[in-house]
């Protein structure tokens, strides 16, 4: 929304120009009182607000965990997690059970004989040696994992951060609503008293209307605050989930941009993991051209074969080494492409170092000039307040007009926007910079909900 549209004092030429206009033609014609242009109470004023505003960190407490976007990371993590279990299970031997039933042909003492075969056997299988890769793999899935936990960190941020800047926006234009429902009050009483004193010859009918083009302004620019503050509202309904009818303000901790360099962001945890994760995938060629060395061991629990064999065998155990090698080059494609994958993950971590300097690099001018803007226009402010104050007393001494009263309640209103929109600013630059040192969610104390946890209903 322009913010133009509410500032009265940028309008003033133009509806003096029109008054003017006005108050030309009302000169050839008796004087006559015209009806003040109306607007509907329901247009002026806004929607009843709770008794409790919502705080913001109440508001996150209750929708942060239940974000999709959280919640898609969360179970990244657990599929992640799940990954490095399958991965740790390697080093383990792996149990099984045979059972076989058929027929055999065989000869005894060179007789021909045919055998029913029903036999069971427990079976157990061990890699004891292939050249460190399942090591490789445990290392890159441990990393994968603290990737995932740091990627539901920064979900939780950003999520806190859309939340946020939503809720600055409403709190903007709901801490100008108390001011121009004041405005439209003090524009009112002003018309009212410009009537009377019409009625007792001290106006001019052209002052009179003057002052009620004054009150339609105000009136208009009221109804545009009040829309805007409606629909801020009801965006940050829709990213909470509940019911919003008013906000309270919020004060956020200052961070610097030094202080902001010095901390690591989610974001760059998670390309860094992920890269060392793709380095370890990079196996050597000695690793790729090991030898596999396993162990077998069996056990028979039954055996039901008739007719019997003389001989048969109850319990084995045998150590044997493999060496494969695939002529086609698959090998040493698949390393290949590890690396080619790593190198990628670390241009990845550079470029988001270098996005996350020069974000920081302009924040501090920039929280440094809306700053130094708060102070000059709270200066301002409260000058408009000294000058409206002698100005009423003039006013009702017959030294100073009702337009130039109406033109400072104005040039009050429209300094008080404009810090209103400066203390936005300087929230949403410091909300950022949270974001930027990865401390939003935990400035908040934001944990996300456990793993298979539904989502309340609202």
């Amino acid at each position: 929304m322009n913010s133009a549209l509410f500032y009265p004092a940028q309008r003033g030429l133009v509806a003096l120009a029109a008054a003017l206009a006005v108050g030309a033609v009302c000169a050839q014609r008796p004087l006559a009182v015209p009806p003040t242009p109306v607007v509907a109470a329901a247009d002026t004023r806004p929607p009843a607000a709770s008794a409790q505003p919502a705080s913001l960190r109440d508001l996150l407490a209750r929708s942060v965990p239940w974000d999709p976007q959280v919640r898609t990371s969360a179970a990244t993590q657990a599929v992640a997690q799940e990954r490095l279990a399958q991965s740790k299970s390697r080093l383990w031997p792996t149990l099984g059970l045979s059972v076989n039933a058929g027929e055999s042909n065989d000869a005894d003492f060179g007789l021909p004989v045919k055998r029913r075969i029903e036999r069971s056997e427990l079976l157990l299988r061990w890699n004891l040696y292939n050249g460190g890769a399942d090591a490789a793999e445990i290392s890159a899935t441990e990393r994968e994992w603290a990737a995932a936990t740091a990627d539901l960190s920064q979900a939780m941020d950003l999520v806190c951060e859309r939340i946020g800047m939503a809720y600055l926006d409403a709190w903007r234009w709901q801490s100008l609503i108390e001011p121009s429902m004041n405005r439209l009050q003090t524009i009112e009483r002003w018309v009212e008293q410009a009537r009377v004193q019409l009625r007792a010859g001290r106006l001019s009918d052209a002052d009179v209307q003057q002052a009620e083009y004054s009150l339609v302004d105000a009136q208009l620019s009221h109804q545009v605050l009040v829309s805007e503050w409606v629909g801020a509202l009801a965006s940050l309904q829709v990213y909470v989930g509940e019911p919003v009818s008013a906000v309270a303000p919020q004060t956020l901790p200052r961070l610097s941009a030094e202080e902001a360099q010095t901390m690591v962001p989610a974001g760059i945890r998670v390309a860094q993991l992920r890269a060392q994760a793709a380095k370890s995938r990079v196996l050597n060629v000695a690793t790729l051209a090991a030898l596999r060395v396993d162990l077998d061991a069996r056990k028979r629990l039954s055996d039901n074969t008739t007719p019997r064999a003389t001989t048969s065998q109850r319990d084995s155990w045998s150590v044997g080494m493999r060496w494969e090698m695939p002529l086609g080059g698959e090998t040493f494609s698949r390393r290949r492409e590890a690396v080619a994958r790593a190198e990628g993950a670390q241009a990845e971590i550079a470029r988001l170092e270098q996005g996350l300097r020069s974000e920081l690099a302009s924040m501090s001018p920039r929280i440094a000039s809306a700053e130094q803007a708060i102070v000059q226009l709270q200066s301002q402010a409260e000058q408009y307040n000294t000058l409206l104050r002698a100005g009423r007393v003039q006013f009702d001494a017959g030294r100073r007009s009702l337009q130039q009263l109406i033109q400072l309640e104005d040039g009050r209103i429209n300094v008080i926007q404009r810090l209103a929109e400066q203390n936005n600013r300087l929230d949403r630059l410091r909300l950022r910079m949270l974001v930027l040192a990865g401390r939003l969610s935990g400035t908040f104390g934001i944990d996300p909900a456990p793993a298979g946890t539904a989502a309340p209903k609202r």
